[in-house]
């Protein structure tokens, strides 16, 4: 797929190959959400999970990296 994504970055389609990226981190981001702990509070107990951050971070982290393949789609 990231083969796809560079074919139509150097043929011109930047713009196709920036919107491929982006759907592809949008349908990813469920998942993501799904797997790592939970960031709502408890409904009895109103406090968050101990490893709260660990989401956080990990979303921080999965933004950047889909910056960056942006970025990369979009250098000349």
């Amino acid at each position: 797929m990231f083969g796809s994504l560079w074919g139509m970055a150097n043929e011109g389609e930047t713009f196709a190959a920036i919107g491929v990226t982006v759907g592809l981190a949008v349908s990813v981001l469920p998942i993501l959400l799904r797997v790592l702990p939970p960031l709502v509070r408890d409904a009895i107990t109103q406090e968050r999970d101990p490893h709260y951050a660990v989401t956080v971070i990990g979303l921080l982290l999965y933004l950047v990296l889909v910056v960056g393949v942006v970025a990369l789609l979009s250098a000349e």
